[in-house]
């Protein structure tokens, strides 16, 4: 009779976790990154409101070896040159299909009147250049302070979400790969023995 009791008990949980794994997953598949439906500083948005066309490219990374220093961020200050950032997006797009060199680079702004610490990022594809926004300026001043001055710095495009008005650029912040000759006499703030840094 125990027995019984117990088995009926297991039978029951695998039931409740496979049908609140499958509720789980519908909201996430019905909510998506865009939009989610709960309440969000007292506004509620919509789930069946249609999401932004994204557009993710293949990811490449620059040639040499790099790390990862940031997770996904959008790029700041798109708003102020949409113009440029629209022509970036539209050549990266001909130039993913067509297989050729595309991506952003970032380049330290130190004389920036506005922020010494600013980082502009600059969309390529082959030779041609446009400056489509910063790194955010939380990030960028994490950045001057947790690595030298000279450290190079390179960027992944992730993603762009892209329905007019609206156009978000995200990447992702590389910096020199743990056995990256840079590193050689320099004390690196992402080795194993040190915490990570609040980026």
């Amino acid at each position: 009779m125990a027995y019984e009791i117990v088995v009926g008990l297991i039978v029951l949980v695998i039931i409740m976790f496979v049908i609140v794994r499958a509720i789980w997953k519908s909201v996430e598949e019905d909510n998506g990154e865009d939009y989610v439906s709960i309440y969000v500083g007292g506004k509620r948005y919509d789930p069946d409101r249609p999401r932004r066309p994204e557009w993710r490219p293949n990811r490449v990374r620059p040639p040499g070896s790099w790390r990862q220093i940031t997770g996904s961020i959008e790029v700041s200050g798109v708003f102020y040159r949409k113009q440029d950032a629209r022509a970036f997006i539209t050549a990266a797009k001909v130039a993913e299909r067509a297989d050729k060199p595309f991506g952003v680079n970032p380049r330290r702004a130190p004389d920036n009147p506005h922020d010494s610490n600013a980082i502009e990022l600059w969309g390529f594809v082959g030779g041609k250049k446009w400056l489509i926004g910063f790194v955010p300026a939380i990030t960028a001043k994490d950045v001057s302070e947790t690595f030298p001055l000279e450290m190079p710095l390179a960027a992944e495009l992730y993603k762009v979400v892209q329905k007019e008005p609206y156009l978000d650029i995200y990447f992702i912040l590389l910096g020199p790969g743990a056995h990256d000759p840079f590193w050689k006499n320099r004390d690196d703030p992402l080795s194993k023995k040190k915490r990570n840094p609040p980026i």
